[in-house]
């Protein structure tokens, strides 16, 4: 099954674009995030009614009636989901939605007055926002009524078996255990890798000095160059190794500084005061003195390798590099002479051997004892043709049905198929990278409403980033994404989180780095699979999860919806900038008062450093009066320096009552402080 004409301009080259719109496109169905939403907001105006009661007296029933009807509401919405095709339904569910957001807004304005009002009109803010929560009651009785006429089912009303994925009540079930860890799964590549290993090791006059792996995404060329890189041989061999991700977002700079502190790490600080020339100049002298191996992962286009080559001998150099691309032309311009590797699709055996190590692994205790292992061999092995021997399809279609553990499950997930999978064709690459998608998707709307907010969050960071998982863990505790009710006894909100985490590494559909085996957080770092961003990104977007402003000057695609300022739903704001953005004038989208009043998280992202928060947002940071989040971050290895745009930093943050998370790095250290209540 060997992917045809690989090396020709077309559809097997996908790029970010290309699988961009192929995701806007497909035909899916779209999974409206009211049960999640109205989750948190249950779980915020609870925690409100306990913390700040001595501010609630005048509201505290009207406050505890309305959740208790939003918890009510709530075991509607898994079948109001299910029909979420319906276009009534659909826009039912975006009231549902609306309507959590308008509760939890009505009591947060009315804490922001009392906390300065005296009694006397603490009071009467107290009758003004009752009316306003008797209008929210109105409304939930409205989409009660919804409820009946379009016959949708409460869950305490359904006769229809739970999902798997769902515990007691709605709480999450979980499937991932730290006692055994993630089985390491590697089908079908074995022999490439020996083989490649002898080509980087070879000493004679005709080796070559640059190997590349090229082929569509999806296809295992990371994978399989991370065995190479960890091969015993390998470390054995070379004196230095390197790795470092390329992308489309690439900066020459950064990128040799990452090269260069992978090859000599004891020199990290001095490194990243070396200037660009600095940076040519010691890599060569290292490539000269001892054996290296430098892999350019991901690396895009021509222009990435140009403006990298003089950094590596032109010559003849025990020293070596490996490249993975979905561009061949970029091998060959690199080297003509070179290596080219392409991987084959997986076969239908090893395509079978790797769903099965994915889907039944041996252990754990969520399993079946019961169920019919030659039957479910039947159905995977059929399902699986919908992957067309990709592995980055299979190990996600493995991902959910490890979370199937019954027959009755594997069967529903097969009819499933059949309505929304189709079988590429072989020699496509199109086709491939469309069935691709299609099980992303899937892998998706398969997640219960928990893990559908925290994959969506990871979409935020940048391509290709290592995102620290313990400020993951404290920024979705801030968010108000973390469950208190999928909280076991003795676990602090931390542990839930890393939980959180744990059963998206477990679908398959986040990577991850381990700390020590001693170490208290078992995740060190976590990181997307590109399709897997481009995944999160589009859903996001499309479910108006966070917004994004970006300032830079070169704008990425799927940044740049935004020349529109039209009010959103979504209440999470996502800033990118960076040292070209002057700000003279103030960014109409931060000006408008609707805009500063609904959003509770403010994250900024510069990936290149800069010297002050945009003028444009930080003479405006006190108007943000509700923000749970503000955050600061900046690319690996980079500084910031000066003050916040000549702002008072301590006076705009007293203004900011209900700030739960602060990242700022400042001009000698970094400040940062999380006010989690997590025991």
């Amino acid at each position: 099954m060997l992917l045809d004409h690989l090396n020709t301009p077309g559809p097997s080259h996908l790029n970010y674009t290309c699988a961009w719109f192929l995701l806007k496109n497909i035909q899916i169905k779209k999974i409206e995030m009211a049960e999640a939403v109205v989750s948190i907001v249950v779980g915020r105006l609870t925690d409100l009614l306990t913390e700040e009661a001595q501010f609630l007296h005048g509201l505290r029933d009207e406050i505890q009636q309305a959740v208790n009807e939003l918890m009510r509401m709530k075991t509607f919405l898994r079948d109001a989901d299910s029909r979420i095709d319906e276009e009534k339904i659909r826009v039912l569910l975006g009231e549902v939605r609306e309507l959590a957001y308008d509760a939890e807004h009505v009591v947060e304005t009315f804490l922001l007055k009392a906390y300065s009002a005296s009694e006397r009109n603490r009071t009467r803010q107290a009758i003004k926002y009752s009316k306003k929560i008797e209008e929210i009651e109105m409304k939930m009785s409205r989409i009660f009524d919804c409820f009946v006429e379009y016959r949708v089912k409460s869950t305490s009303e359904s006769s229809e078996p739970s999902d798997s994925s769902y515990g007691a009540s709605g709480t999450l079930k979980r499937f991932y255990s730290y006692a055994t860890r993630e089985p390491e799964i590697f089908v079908g590549f074995q022999e490439d890798v020996d083989r490649l290993v002898g080509h980087l090791v070879n000493e004679s006059e005709d080796a070559y000095r640059l190997i590349s792996i090229c082929g569509m995404g999806g296809l295992g060329k990371t994978t399989l160059a991370e065995k190479i890189y960890h091969h015993s041989t390998i470390k054995t061999y070379f004196g230095g190794l390197a790795w470092v991700s390329i992308s489309q977002k690439w900066q020459r700079k950064q990128v040799l500084q990452r090269i260069l502190i992978g090859l000599v790490p004891e020199r990290r600080n001095e490194i990243l005061n070396f200037d660009k020339d600095k940076l040519v100049e010691n890599m060569l002298q290292i490539q000269q003195s001892k054996n290296c191996l430098i892999v350019l992962d991901d690396i895009w286009s021509i222009d990435a390798w140009d403006s990298l080559k003089e950094a590596f001998p032109a010559g003849k150099s025990r020293s070596r590099l490996m490249l993975t691309s979905r561009n061949v032309d970029v091998a060959e311009h690199a080297n003509p002479n070179g290596f080219i590797h392409r991987p084959v699709l997986l076969s239908p055996d090893q395509s079978w051997e790797l769903l099965g190590l994915r889907a039944l692994p041996k252990g754990g205790d969520c399993l079946d004892i019961t169920r019919d292992v030659k039957r479910m061999e039947e159905l995977g092995r059929e399902l699986v043709k919908n992957c067309g021997g990709l592995p980055l399809a299979i190990v996600t279609l493995g991902g959910i049905l490890v979370t199937k553990p019954s027959l009755i499950e594997w069967e529903k997930v097969y009819n499933d198929s059949l309505l929304s999978l189709k079988s590429g064709e072989a020699g496509l690459g199109k086709k491939y990278q469309s069935q691709l998608l299609y099980v992303l998707n899937w892998s998706y709307n398969d997640l219960p409403p928990q893990l559908k907010l925290c994959f969506l969050y990871l979409g935020k960071y940048s391509e290709d980033e290592s995102i620290d998982a313990e400020t993951l863990y404290q920024l979705w505790i801030a968010e108000g994404m973390v469950l208190s009710s999928d909280k076991r006894e003795g676990e602090t909100m931390m542990q839930v989180a890393e939980s959180y985490l744990g059963e998206l590494v477990h679908r398959s559909m986040v990577q991850v780095k381990f700390n020590n085996e001693k170490s208290f957080i078992n995740f060190k770092s976590c990181s997307l699979h590109d399709l897997m961003r481009d995944l999160s990104i589009s859903q996001a977007e499309a479910e108006e999860f966070f917004k994004v402003i970006d300032l830079r000057e070169k704008k990425d695609f799927h940044l740049s919806p935004l020349a529109d300022f039209k009010p959103s739903n979504t209440r999470q704001l996502v800033v990118h900038f960076d040292d070209g953005y002057r700000g003279k004038r103030s960014h109409p989208y931060f000006s408008k008062k609707f805009n500063q009043q609904k959003y509770r998280s403010v994250s900024l992202f510069n990936e290149l450093g800069t010297r002050s928060l945009p003028p444009a947002l930080g003479s405006r940071i006190a108007n943000f009066r509700r923000l749970r989040v503000l955050s600061l971050e900046v690319a690996a290895d980079m500084y910031i320096c000066c003050s916040p745009s000549g702002i008072n930093l301590g006076k705009v943050l007293g203004t900011l009552v209900y700030l739960r998370y602060l990242k700022y790095v400042g001009t000698s250290a970094t400040f940062v402080s999380t006010i989690t209540r997590s025991s």
